[in-house]
C-alpha cells in the first residue's frame, strides 16, 4: 500500500473527477455514491474490464449502500431497496416507521443482514430490527437521549445532568427542559413527555445532595426550581411557595444551585432585588440581598468552611 506505483487510477466512468462519498465492494466490483453538483449518482464499477453500470436511484433522499451478504442494499430516508448479483432490485422496503415514534422517519447510516433480518443503524431509533415490511423495533444503547450537558451533579453514585444552555449572551435559547439521570446503573431521560410539570425552558443547573443522594434540584433560567425524588417529580418552587422572586412576566430565573455541609440547598436567583435564596432542611425559605450587582450575579462556590462564594 505505501508504494505509489501499485496504484492505479479509474477515469473510465462517467464524472470520474467528481467526489466519490461512499465505496463499497461487492464480488469483484466496486459499489461507490458520486456526487456531482449536489445530485448523487451510483454506480457500480468493474476494474478487471473497465465496465461501469449506472444503478436508478428513487429520489435524492440517499444516504448510503451497504453490502448485505450476497446482496447490496441503497438507504434512503424511510426507505431500502436491496439489489442481487445482477442488480436485480429483489426488495424494496417503504413507509418504515417504529411502533412508537411514527412521526419520524428512518434516517439509517447503515444496514446489515442477519439471518434474513435486517437490522438498521438509525440516527434518531439507535439500532432498529426489521419487524415487517413497515415496522421496525428499536434498541437503545443505555444512555442520555443526547449528547448535550450543561451542568452535571453526582453524589452516591448517582449521576444528573442538566441539556439545557444559554446563548453568548446570557439570555434563553428556548429549549424544551431535558434531564438525565444515572440511577441504578440506568441512563433516564426526563421531560415534558415524562412529566408536563417539566414544561418549561433552558434547564442549566442541577445539585444531588450529598447527604440523601435520592433528592435532586434542578433549576430552570425561566421556570424557578424543581425538586425530584429518584425520578418523580415531587415539587416546583416558584415566587408563590418559596423566597425566588420573578425576573419579568413570569419567568423565575435560576442560575446555580449548590448544597452546603449540612444539607441546605442554596439557590441563585439574579436579576432581582433578593438574588441569593436557602431552602432549608426543614423546607423554609429564606433570601438575601445583594444590592446593586445582582444582575451579574452567576455562580457559587461553597467552600469546606460552609463559607459562600457568590460570583
Amino acid at each position: 500500500l505505501p508504494d505509489y506505483k501499485v496504484w492505479s487510477d479509474y477515469y473510465y466512468y462517467p464524472d470520474s473527477t467528481q467526489p466519490v462519498i461512499n465505496i463499497e465492494t461487492f464480488y469483484a466490483s466496486l459499489i461507490i455514491i458520486l456526487k456531482k453538483n449536489n445530485t448523487k449518482y451510483v454506480y457500480q464499477l468493474t476494474p478487471a474490464d473497465s465496465s461501469f453500470n449506472k444503478i436508478p436511484l428513487i429520489s435524492q433522499n440517499l444516504l448510503t449502500i451497504n453490502t448485505l451478504n450476497k446482496n447490496f442494499s441503497i438507504s434512503y430516508i424511510n426507505e431500502l431497496d436491496i439489489f442481487d448479483k445482477n442488480l436485480n432490485k429483489i426488495k424494496q422496503i417503504t413507509n418504515l416507521h417504529t411502533p412508537s415514534w411514527n412521526w419520524y422517519s428512518i434516517q439509517s447510516n447503515q444496514t446489515i443482514l442477519i439471518d434474513d433480518t435486517i437490522w438498521w443503524a438509525d440516527n434518531h431509533c439507535g439500532i432498529a430490527k426489521q419487524i415487517d415490511s413497515t415496522t421496525l423495533e428499536k434498541y437503545y444503547v443505555n444512555g442520555p437521549s443526547s449528547a448535550d450537558a450543561y451542568d452535571i451533579s453526582s453524589a452516591g453514585g448517582n449521576v444528573w445532568v442538566a441539556k439545557g444552555g444559554l446563548n453568548i449572551s446570557g439570555g434563553n435559547l428556548w429549549n424544551s427542559a431535558e434531564i438525565y439521570a444515572y440511577l441504578d446503573n440506568t441512563w433516564t431521560t426526563l421531560n415534558k413527555s415524562t412529566d408536563t410539570i417539566l414544561n418549561v425552558h433552558d434547564m442549566i443547573t442541577v445539585a444531588v445532595n450529598p447527604l440523601n443522594p435520592k433528592e435532586v434540584f434542578t433549576g430552570s433560567w425561566n421556570g424557578g426550581v424543581f425538586q425530584f425524588e429518584g425520578t418523580t417529580c415531587k415539587n416546583r418552587y416558584t415566587e408563590k411557595n418559596s423566597s425566588l422572586e420573578i425576573f419579568y412576566g413570569s419567568d423565575i430565573k435560576v442560575r446555580d444551585l449548590q448544597f452546603d455541609s449540612q444539607g441546605n440547598l442554596w439557590v441563585l436567583n439574579p436579576g432581582v432585588n433578593d438574588p441569593v435564596s436557602v431552602r432549608m432542611t426543614d423546607g423554609t425559605w429564606k433570601h438575601f440581598s445583594y444590592g446593586n450587582i445582582s444582575q451579574d450575579l452567576r455562580h457559587f462556590v461553597i467552600d469546606k468552611n460552609d463559607v459562600k462564594w457568590v460570583f
